[in-house]
């Protein structure tokens, strides 16, 4: 129904428009332009420029001695790390032998019977003999109680 209505035109429209477009960005960029170079930062002169540079030198200085310090701290750490690694893998080497040991003890006793040695002297046909023995289970519990004592410490 709008169809048969005549179109509006603009009011800045043909050569006048033209002409104002024109205008305006013609002040746009002369004000840019001035605007732009009276706030030009000025050249820095040899001594500053040797300034700065001295400067940034002193700055990376001090970043390396930091670098190594930590550096150094770093390779300290990892020989001890290393040096501590050892110990664990010897100390655990003498609690495995320990231990096995130990297993072996309690399977030569478990293959003797465990006889009470109160019986096994009732039952003896030669008490010296008996007693020669006593004498050297006695010297093995020793030995089992100080291998047991040195598994508690490992």
């Amino acid at each position: 129904m709008a169809a048969h209505r005549k179109p509006r035109q603009s009011p800045l429209g043909g050569q006048a428009g033209r002409t104002a477009a024109t205008l305006a960005l013609a002040s746009a960029a002369t004000a840019t332009l001035f605007e732009g170079s009276g706030h030009a930062e000025p050249r820095p002169t040899t001594a500053q420029v040797k300034e700065k540079v001295d400067r940034l030198y002193e700055e990376a200085e001090v970043a390396t001695e930091r670098y190594n310090g930590a550096k150094e701290k770093a390779d300290e750490a990892r020989a001890a790390f290393e040096r501590l690694r050892d110990e664990a893998a010897r100390r655990t080497q003498r609690l495995n032998t320990a231990r096995d040991g130990l297993g072996a003890m309690a399977a030569a006793q478990y293959r003797s019977g465990g006889l009470d040695p109160a019986v096994q002297l009732a039952l003896t046909s030669n008490p010296d003999q008996y007693l020669e023995r006593a004498a050297l289970a006695e010297r093995a519990g020793e030995r089992q109680a100080a291998a047991v004592s040195a598994v508690r410490r490992e």
